[in-house]
């Protein structure tokens, strides 16, 4: 008997679970579609052409690859100064 309750509670806890994971999944579903329309609203508020933005798009993930590897650069040289200034 108490076994059979245990199943039970299991067997409504695995279904509120399934109910959570699928209102998970659909609010992230509008999250995407709602990230997706402003993205789209931007675009038509400054009348950028589709060609337009895949240029600013391609040069921003250019600009981005050289910023990290300024920052990569930064870091490597930040450390060696702590392992020199550690060897003193």
């Amino acid at each position: 008997m108490k076994l059979d309750r245990i199943n039970l509670s299991i067997e409504k806890m695995e279904e509120r679970i399934k109910k959570f994971q699928q209102e998970l999944k659909d609010l992230r579903e509008r999250k995407v579609e709602v990230e997706n329309i402003n993205i789209v609203k931007l675009v038509r508020k400054y009348e950028v052409t589709e060609q337009e933005l895949l240029q600013a798009l391609e040069l921003l993930k250019n600009k981005r690859k050289d910023m990290r590897k300024v920052i990569e650069k930064e870091e490597k040289n930040k450390e060696m100064e702590r392992d020199a200034n550690h060897e003193v």
